[in-house]
């Protein structure tokens, strides 16, 4: 991507529960236009990356 990979948005009160990224990478990315993390992330529960995932989102734990 140009800019931020992208956007990881649920709905506050019913939230987007369980998400896994297994090796999703994004290369080239920046930080632009969330200015000091790669995605905007919002309502997300219980959200794990794996598997060489990078760059992790911010609301998201780092698994095995």
């Amino acid at each position: 991507p140009s800019y931020s990979p992208g956007v990881i948005i649920g709905n506050s009160t019913n939230p987007m529960t369980n998400i896994v990224f297994d090796n999703v990478r994004a290369t080239g990315a920046w930080k632009l236009p969330w200015f000091g993390d790669y995605y905007k992330c919002d309502g997300v529960v219980n959200a794990t990356a794996i598997g060489g995932t990078d760059p992790i989102p911010s609301c998201f734990t780092k698994g095995d």
